[in-house]
Order: C-alpha cells, then structure tokens, then sequence
C-alpha cells in the first residue's frame, strides 16, 4: 500500500508489517529526480489493518487496528458461530509510541485517519461471516485520547464501502446505499457529515440517531472512489469517480456556501483509474489547484495526467497486438445491454470465441485496454495470444447502468440474464461477421452461469470452466450463514420448504443436462461459495459420463490469490479449451 505524504515529495509505502518513507525531489535547474527510500517502523504482528497520516512537524502518525486473541489451535474442535473477541485501536506517533484508545468490534474494518491524526473512522460489518450485501455501520472516535469511547455515524447504512476524513476530522464522506431491502442491488451513494473535531461525535443527529448529511451524488450512481479536493478546506470542493456503463468519469463538485448541496460540477477531461491528487496551481479550470492521477482508456495504457500534461507509463510491448472493443445489442424482451471483447491482432474470423460471464452479478466493469492484458482476477492475455477471442457481456444485474438495471434480475436468474448473454453472443457474431464455435467460463455468480449457459444451451458451447460457483441458493445460504444474496434476489431465505419459483433459477436439478467437458476450479476454504458446490456439480457430469475435472487450491478462498495457483489455473484453463476446442493452426 502507499500513502500520499500530502506535500508532492513523497510516500509512504507498506511492504509486509514495514513502513517506508520514498522522499523524491527534482532540481530545479536541470528538472533531475532522485529519490531515496528509508524505513520508518515495523508493526506489530497483530496489526490486521492501518492508515497514515504526515505531519510535515512531526512526521509519522498511524491509526491501527490489532487482533491481539491468541490464534486458534487448528487441532482443536470448532464451535460456530466462533467467539467475536473485539479488536485493539491504537494510535502512534514518534513521541507517543502506541498507544491504546479502545476496543472495537471484530467485524471493523476499512479504516481511516484524519490528516492530524487526531480522529479515526472505520466501518464495522453487520455479519460475522463475508456478505453478498455487505452491510455495516460507520463509526467515529477522537483516536488522541485513550479511553475514548467510539461514536456510531450512521443508522441503516445497508451496503458500506470506503469513508475519507477531513484535515481535522471535522467533515466525513462515507459511500454506502442507505437501504435495509436492496443492499445489493442499490447503487451506493457518496454522503457529507460533519463531525465535532475534539470527539468524533456526530455534529448534529437525525430523529434515527445518524449524523446529519447530505448526499452528493444521489441515486443510481456506480462510485468507484472519491475524496476531498483540500482536506484543509473540505467544505469547498470533492473530487468523484463512477462507472457509467462500462467506462469511467471523474467529477469535480463544487459545493454550495453550507455544503448543503453540489453547486456545480465540471468532469474532468480524462478520467482517473487512480485516487486523485491534488497540487497547488497559481490559476487553473479547476481554481487553485490541478488534479494528477493516474488513468487509462479501452485504447491507451495507463498513463500519468497532471493538469494539461500526460506522460506515458513505460509498458512492456508484448501485448501491444491485444485490442478491446465496445458492443451493444437488444436482448429478446427489448432491453440495450452491452459488453465488449477483446482479440489479438490478425485474429481470424473463424477463431473460437470464450465467453467470459462476470461475477456478481452486482459488480461494476470497466473495459480498459489493459482488461486484454493484465494478469489480475480474470486474465484474458493467454487466450488472445494463442489465437482465442474473448467475449464478455454486461448483463442485466450489472452495475453502472442504473437501479433498473442492476435490480433486473431479482427472481430472474438464470433466466432473462440467460437471453442477455445467449443474444450477446449472437450479436458478436452477426456484428462482425464471426463463425468461431464458442466456450464459457466465469467465476463465483459466472460459474454459477457456466453451468446454467451449459445445461440451457448444450448445443451452443464446445467446453466450459466453472471457477468458485454454485449450483443451489439456499444450500449454499446455509451453509455459509449469508442469507442476503438470496433474500435479495430469491425473495426470502426462512420459507419452508423450498418452494419451485424460489428453485427454477438453481442449478441442481439440470446438471445432468450439461454434455460438454467442464473443468471446475475452487478454492477449498472459500466461504462465500463453498468447495461443496463444485463437488457435487462434477461428480453429477463424471456420473453422467461427461469429461470433467475439478481442481481444488488448500488455502485459497474466493478467487486466488497465491500467484504459483493463479499461474495453475490459467495454464489448466488454457489447456481444457485447446483440448475441447482447440484453435486452428495458422496457415
């Protein structure tokens, strides 16, 4: 992780429990950088999360969080639900040390420091286990005073993302939905609270008990970041980037005298895939100051923009033949829906077409260039570089396209998210003029589609890889103890029994319709999917007589993340397509 050292000189930077400080400085008579980088400090093995603040004074100022319970022996019995022992917060600055404030649920997480580091914000989850809603509450606390007690800043937050403090910690943002029905669903909002500087208490309350605030981005709106423009003057401008469709905005919002209001707004020109900073500029279109980030578009890699100037990014030149494109097309009931695909350079009509189904399904997506090459969660590079197309369809239940549209699929699953993907793939085709026959893949709610694309439609895929997903709601409710995916999309998880409209989008009941090789791949502690699912699934197609694989990964959870098992299942992946439909040789 690194952290702005607010001053335009430096980072701070975290490798493992070290902190470092990176100091850069440029010659002002022949524009030279040089840079050099000293530890800071070792934390304790019991931090499980941390923020930073610079004081140009003082330097370092750090909140923490600790779990200091004694891990569990992994030999003795288990009892669920397990003991919720609170965590430590905990302060540090050169002259101080560490010290103790309080003590804070085990489910705090998300933690963050105001730029004085005298006030600590944090957001605890409702759920002892992961959450499709991911539902909390946020809190407060003045963090120089031991013994404080923390201060509850919202009521009813539903879904909760990132907060940001002011300078002095007198304003807070905060993104969540605000909702207790569609956690999932509802697209988060950003919200303005002030907050009293010498406690963390909520300035004022509203009749539920929250601290007073104002929306500034309303309804509908896919965020992806924010911040304060100036920390030191937060009640003047934030700075927001979304997802609109499969592509990104960042804003600059100018508020109202008494930030009760967004005044005006100007979008900046490029927007950022970074957080944003912000430097002193004598005059400028944004006022004083100029933006610098980060960003990238579906044509250029990332690249470094500071007010009007760019500067490329040194990019290796391996994957300059891979492209990405933007589809649209109607599904069978009317609806636009969009997606895009990404293809080597020369690759031929006749190619094989992969048709990724992301997971979710309530996820925003964006298709920057590096989606073709990039090496993260859902890789792409080694299909395209052996001759592969890659097709990936933002159906209904998407984010960035309004409530409507991501709530589409609410008891529609499997269903009309079905059509959106099956009419993708017809349009790709027709579009431009493809005749490659086609395979699936997805993970976690896209290896829940493989299977249902699979047994709906056996004849339109040669192959398909399932990696985490599931085959039967409330099965896989409870024995994870979520209940909110299926309250959300089934309509209710305490029903008994399980009644035929709650089951017709389960997978269960029509693997045994699946005919083509499936290869299924899951982490064996994941806890939002559980290994169960893909077990059943493939013992249902080795009873059926169908080629198929599971590949289970010890100590990986929902996704992977050691990169020798990421390194794994790509190689498996791409060897299961180029067995089951392989791509022609070149001519």
């Amino acid at each position: 992780r690194a952290w702005s050292r607010g001053d335009g000189c430096g980072l701070v930077l975290q490798t493992g429990s070290t902190l470092s400080l990176l100091t850069v400085a440029v010659c002002p008579k022949t524009l030279a950088v040089s840079a050099s980088l000293a530890d800071l400090l070792t934390l304790p093995d019991t931090v499980v999360d941390v923020d930073v603040a610079w004081q140009p004074q003082t330097g370092l100022a750090l909140a923490l969080l600790e779990d200091r319970h004694p891990a569990a022996d992994p030999a003795a019995p288990r009892v669920f639900p397990p003991a919720a022992h609170p965590l430590t917060l905990v302060r540090y600055t050169p002259a101080s040390g560490f010290v103790d404030i309080c003590q804070v649920s085990a489910f705090s997480e998300g933690l963050c420091l105001s730029g004085n580091g005298r006030v600590a914000a944090w957001k605890q989850m409702l759920n002892w286990v992961p959450e499709e809603a991911e539902r909390g509450e946020f809190f407060a606390v003045a963090c120089d005073k031991p013994g404080a007690a923390p201060y509850q800043i919202t009521v009813g937050a539903g879904r909760v993302a990132q907060a940001a403090l002011s300078y002095d910690g007198s304003v807070m943002l905060y993104c969540c939905n605000q909702t207790t029905t569609h956690p999932v669903t509802k697209h988060t909002e950003v919200f303005l609270t002030r907050l009293d500087a010498a406690s963390g208490a909520p300035a004022t309350r509203t009749a539920s008990g929250a601290s007073s605030s104002v929306s500034l981005t309303g309804p509908g709106v896919c965020v992806s970041d924010f911040g304060f423009v100036d920390a030191r003057q937060p009640l003047a401008a934030v700075w927001l980037s979304a997802i609109h469709g499969c592509t990104r905005t960042t804003d600059l919002l100018r508020l109202s005298p008494d930030a009760s209001a967004v005044a005006s707004s100007e979008r900046l020109p490029i927007a950022a895939t970074s957080p944003v900073e912000w430097t002193p500029a004598e005059s400028s279109s944004t006022g004083s100051w100029l933006p610098a980030y980060c960003c990238e578009d579906i044509t250029t890699y990332a690249h470094l923009h500071h007010g009007a100037r760019s500067v490329a990014l040194p990019q290796p030149t391996d994957f300059d033949d891979l492209h990405v494109y933007n589809i649209r097309w109607t599904a069978p009931d009317g609806l636009t829906v969009a997606g895009f695909f990404c293809e080597r350079q020369g690759t031929p009509q006749s190619a094989p077409i992969l048709v990724h189904i992301h997971g979710g399904p309530a996820v925003g997506f964006v298709n920057d260039r590096a989606v073709a090459a990039n090496s993260l969660r859902y890789p792409y590079r080694h299909f395209l570089k052996a001759g592969y197309r890659v097709f990936c369809p933002l159906y209904r239940g998407t984010l960035g396209y309004g409530d409507a549209f991501a709530a589409a699929n609410i008891k529609r699953q499997g269903t009309d998210d079905l059509a959106d993907i099956m009419a993708g793939l017809a349009a790709l085709r027709a579009q431009h003029n493809l005749t490659g026959e086609a395979a699936i893949f997805g993970g976690s709610y896209g290896g829940y589609m493989t299977m249902r694309a699979l047994s709906k439609h056996p004849e339109a895929f040669r192959a398909g890889a399932a990696l985490w997903g599931f085959i039967h709601g409330r099965w896989m409710s409870y024995e994870t103890a979520d209940f909110t995916w299926e309250n959300e999309y089934q309509g209710g998880s305490t029903a008994w029994p399980v009644s035929e409209e709650v089951q017709v989008g389960d997978n269960f009941n029509n693997l045994h319709q699946i005919r083509v090789p499936t290869i299924f791949l899951h982490g064996i502690d994941d806890p939002i999917c559980p290994l169960s699912q893909s077990r059943v699934a493939h013992n249902v197609l080795r009873a059926q007589g169908v080629p198929t694989q599971l590949v289970a990964y010890p100590g990986e959870k929902h996704g992977f993340n050691k990169p020798a098992n990421r390194r794994d299942r790509d190689r498996r992946m791409l060897a299961w397509f180029l067995q089951h439909i392989p791509v022609a040789p070149k001519a």
